[in-house]
């Protein structure tokens, strides 16, 4: 009879401690599924940030090349075509990702920022713009494909020094007039090239920004309220000696040189003329 009791006391155990396997293999597996589901997600969220960013820096890239459209001194984004809820789809022209992680459609956020704010494809911008202003952003549906953010949102939370709004599951890349100019991490800002001095734009955005004259292939500096020479050492090439009667649109200390190789410097901006330094 003991013997008995004891079989059954092994075998309730045992099946004690089978059930106890199942159960703990069920937690191991919701658990390992529930990693899993979280590792995916990362991957995928990673993978949108990442589209979000490449398309960013070629939107940049491809502002920068057209340059200036209105010449009010700020490049303007490329403009939008397709609309898609208060902004735009990426243009198909551009060589940017036009969907995001989930298959859903990027939205383009464009502004016309400047004393020009108002162009066909852009929203109306900052005037006067600022290095801050927002040039564009880029808005992904994330995993549940609705769109909780807006273009205006995104706006009104930046000039308002907030954080940049991102509601619901949403994505939310923005790129300003100053990241705009300096490309994806440039320390110089650089203006299009411009065919003389009288050529340069009377204002122009940020402080600092360069240009170069292609007429002398001096390069100027926008200091905020007027442009300075970066270098008055620059050399000058005078093929007519009558046009060194005058420095005007030069810097004093600017040397420039004839066709019979005669050296001059300029002694002043101005009406006064090129002194000669060689013989």
């Amino acid at each position: 009879m003991t013997r008995r009791r004891q079989q059954g006391n092994v075998l309730a155990l045992v099946m004690l401690g089978l059930l106890a396997a199942g159960v703990l293999a069920t937690i191991a597996y919701g658990s390992y599924y529930q990693i899993a589901r979280g590792t995916t997600d990362t991957v995928n969220r990673a993978n949108a940030s990442a589209l979000l960013t490449q398309a960013a820096y070629t939107l940049a890239a491809e502002a920068a090349v057209a340059g200036d459209i209105d010449s009010d001194g700020v490049t303007e984004p490329i403009a939008g075509s397709v609309v898609l809820n208060d902004g735009w789809e990426v243009p198909t022209s551009s060589g940017a990702p036009k969907t995001d992680t989930w298959g859903s459609k990027i939205q383009y956020c464009a502004w016309d920022n400047g004393s020009v704010n108002a162009s066909g494809g852009r929203l109306t911008g900052a005037n006067p713009a600022s290095v801050s202003s927002l040039q564009f952003a880029l808005i992904s549906a994330g995993p549940d494909k609705v769109f909780n953010t807006s273009c205006a949102q995104v706006r009104l939370s930046y000039l308002a020094g907030s954080p940049v709004v991102a509601n619901g599951d949403d994505g939310v890349r923005t790129m300003t007039v100053a990241q705009l100019n300096q490309g994806v991490g440039g320390t110089y800002y650089y203006g299009d090239a411009v065919a003389s001095v009288s050529a340069l734009p009377l204002t122009d955005a940020p402080a600092g920004k360069m240009r170069i004259v292609k007429d002398t292939q001096l390069a100027y500096i926008w200091n905020g309220s007027s442009w300075l020479p970066a270098n008055a050492g620059a050399w000058l090439l005078l093929t007519d000696a009558a046009v060194a009667a005058s420095c005007t649109s030069y810097p004093a200390g600017v040397l420039a040189r004839d066709n019979a190789d005669n050296l001059y410097m300029c002694t002043a901006n101005g009406a006064r003329p090129w002194k000669r330094v060689s013989p």
